[in-house]
């Protein structure tokens, strides 16, 4: 299952190797350690980067922009699902409620959690919600609690069409094959647009885009651009 980003990288690098790790900030250790020549991250991680990892930066421009969207089962109830989804971000985004979410929780300088409150009636049962939590500020733990943009906008979702969310957290390829073998009805990550993964599951409309930009060590630049060694976010 070969994805845009891969196929992007492996375009501009050819001969490269990719490596996956569980978290940014463990590929940032491995990039800032010589195991890889470059990283994958995001533009919202960057005022991290400097704090914790001052020897890395960004390079300016993203190398590639990938839409996504949240994915539910494919079945009767996840087609449906998917349908509210879509018609819920649909008159989010007119509302003007959606950019208002975005500016919140892609602020540098948000304070902490800034979820809104929300009540759920339950009147059309439980979903089981499951989301990576490793991705700040879209899906991660605030202390004990999980929280992020992503789950605000469950949050708002199930608030407004009578379900109550029950949360778990995994690992990326956990996330879909647990999705496509029904264990969880809705999938809260970024989920990238592929032939084979619409086999499987249903993708709501792109809810955003993912830009991905390279990161390397400020000394020494990538020495063999054909022989590098990526990390990419595992999506």
């Amino acid at each position: 299952d070969l994805h845009e980003w891969e196929t992007e990288i492996l375009k501009r690098f050819p001969g490269g190797q990719v490596h996956f790790y569980n978290s940014l900030s463990n590929s940032y250790a491995a990039l800032e350690a010589g195991e890889v020549d470059a990283a994958v991250g995001f533009v919202d991680e960057r005022q991290t980067l400097a704090t914790t990892h001052p020897y890395l930066a960004f390079i300016e421009e993203p190398f590639t922009v990938v839409d996504f969207g949240f994915a539910t089962q494919k079945s009767e109830k996840g087609k449906t699902l998917c349908k509210e989804l879509n018609r819920y971000l649909t008159d989010l985004k007119k509302s003007g409620e959606y950019d208002a979410l975005r500016q919140k929780w892609e602020d540098p300088d948000r304070a902490g959690d800034v979820m809104g409150e929300y009540s759920f009636s339950g009147e059309k049962g439980k979903l089981r919600v499951v989301t990576g939590g490793l991705w700040t500020p879209m899906t991660y733990y605030q202390g004990e609690t999980l929280t992020g943009e992503f789950i605000e906008i469950i949050n708002g979702f199930c608030a407004a069409e009578g379900y109550i969310p029950q949360y778990e957290t995994v690992d990326f390829s956990a996330e879909l094959t647990g999705l496509a073998s029904g264990t969880y009805d809705i999938c809260a990550d970024s989920v990238t647009y592929s032939e084979e993964r619409l086999a499987s599951i249903y993708i709501t409309d792109p809810l955003m885009a993912d830009e991905y930009y390279m990161i390397v060590r400020r000394e020494p630049v990538l020495k063999q651009v054909s022989k590098a060694s990526v990390f990419l976010k595992n999506i």
